[in-house]
């Protein structure tokens, strides 16, 4: 049975990509610096992306590996994977958008809700 404990939420504001999975395009990189998060496994439960234009789209990676899409609607959205977006400290979440600074000046941020579970046996370590 999980026993969740929340950890802090973390904001990041879109740049122009520099994570080299979206040349061109708005990026927001949540990289293991902006991150810092160190329990062994924990999961990104709940995204919630504002100042993104209806009829745009993003992709979410973990990593260089597809994990998700969105389409905003109303200049802003929630995201939340079925599962929860199990991570550990090593690996990096990007959104990467389907615009540009030069089409759409406003960046969208997007904040990550994160949590970990006490059940997980390692993780019992670290409350």
């Amino acid at each position: 049975m999980a026993s969740y404990i929340g950890l802090n939420s973390v904001s990041v504001t879109a740049t122009l990509d520099t994570t080299g999975l979206n040349p061109g395009n708005y990026t927001n990189a949540f990289t293991t610096g902006v991150l810092n998060i160190n329990v062994p496994y924990f999961e990104c439960y709940h995204m919630v992306i504002t100042n993104a234009p209806s009829g745009q789209s993003a992709t979410i990676y973990v990593g260089s590996r597809q994990w998700g899409f969105t389409m905003p609607a109303s200049q802003g959205s929630e995201w939340a994977p079925p599962n929860g977006l199990l991570l550990n400290p090593s690996q990096e979440i990007s959104v990467c958008w389907n615009f540009t600074p030069t089409l759409i000046p406003t960046p969208p941020i997007v904040t990550c809700w994160f949590r970990y579970d006490t059940s997980i046996g390692i993780n019992g370590t670290h409350q």
